[in-house]
């Protein structure tokens, strides 16, 4: 369970998170993590937050993202944002760590979400940050944040996740593993 101070530290990505303000923290309105992400690390996949925005304020090194397949950079002291049913995706490209600190409003259980992927990327078990398509559809279906890979049409998904969500269960996913 994510706290204030919390630290995830993935040796398998080189990405340390901070909790800098949970959902506790905030009564739900927003989430705030300290992440750096190391030199050259692989693009995220596109994708779509149907419901919580995300903010972008980089601290140190060069934000690489796009938004509606619109490519860009963010460097020290800018901040970028993501409004929901936007298409987009971030990463760092450039030759130095990234150090931003990432804000999600409303938060709903998206620390749980950040806290699962980090998890099982450690564990080896997801591949450039992006989880298998089951994971993901089992996420959908069980979580009240709702992240849609930018490449499907929503209502797909959402119909995909319906019938796979319980297939996950029965596999063992969770939507919080530590």
């Amino acid at each position: 369970m994510a706290y204030k101070g919390k630290v995830i530290d993935n040796a398998y990505t080189g990405e340390v998170l901070t909790f800098l303000e949970t959902a506790a923290d905030t009564s739900g309105e927003y989430l705030k993590i300290k992440w750096k992400i190391p030199a050259t690390r692989a693009k995220t996949a596109e994708h779509v937050h149907a419901n919580n925005d995300e903010w972008y304020e980089v601290i140190s090194g060069t934000l690489t993202y796009s938004i509606d397949r619109k490519e860009a950079t963010a460097v020290a002291g800018e901040k970028i944002f993501f409004p929901k049913g936007v298409k987009h995706q971030q990463n760092n490209m450039g030759h130095e760590d990234l150090t931003f600190i990432y804000t999600c409003s409303p938060a709903l259980d998206m620390e749980n979400l950040i806290e699962t992927i980090s998890y099982l990327s450690i564990t080896g078990k997801v591949k450039n940050g992006n989880p298998s398509f089951l994971q993901s559809m089992f996420w959908l279906g069980n979580s009240k944040v709702k992240v849609y890979d930018a490449a499907m049409p929503i209502t797909f998904q959402n119909m995909l996740s319906f019938f796979l969500a319980p297939v996950g269960r029965i596999f063992g996913y969770k939507t919080l593993l530590r």
